[in-house]
């Protein structure tokens, strides 16, 4: 089979073409699927009660976001032209990284408490991450992990892990 050639084989290899790889869209494929699961099931639980939101409502919400942020990710990915392979493996670090201080940070809930952990996490983030300096680290991991413990605990009555180490205990984080 024959292909055509262009009037400038210069321009051809200037712009490479634009590609979406096949492990993007199996990704996109999974969660637009857990996304339609998620809605399924939740409507199982009961959307609506006569006293206001069911147990299934806040699922079905994220699923329903879930599945069209997928679906926008699928129709985006086109026109966005592949990293290079420094890039490609700057992205992938970052994705470990991120995953694995979830991991961490999962581990050591029950051990050192909500707010210390989340206070870890998010400084870990800012500063070593984000590059972020560290007044503003510090600031914004206090203020996310203290206020997302009492939006938790006191607003919402969502029951958040404690510290179970004697001296974070006793100082109630």
């Amino acid at each position: 089979m024959e292909t055509l050639a262009t009037a400038d084989p210069a321009a051809e290899q200037a712009s490479p073409p634009m590609q979406r790889p096949a492990g993007t869209w199996a990704v996109q494929a999974v969660l637009t699927a857990v996304g339609l699961y998620v809605a399924a099931s939740s409507t199982a639980l009961g959307i609506w009660s006569p006293e206001g939101p069911g147990p299934g409502f806040f699922p079905l919400v994220l699923a329903c976001g879930l599945v069209l942020l997928s679906i926008a990710w699928f129709f985006q990915t086109p026109r966005l032209e592949e990293a290079p392979g420094r890039e490609q493996r700057r992205v992938w670090r970052s994705a470990g990284i991120t995953v694995a201080s979830l991991i961490v940070l999962g581990l050591v809930l029950d051990l050192i408490g909500f707010q210390l952990a989340m206070l870890l996490f998010l400084l870990f983030h800012l500063r070593w991450i984000g590059k972020v300096g560290w007044l503003t680290s510090v600031l914004v991991a206090v203020a996310g992990s203290v206020g997302a413990f009492h939006l938790f605990s006191d607003f919402l009555l969502v029951p958040l892990p404690l510290a179970s180490v004697p001296p974070l205990s006793l100082w109630g984080i």
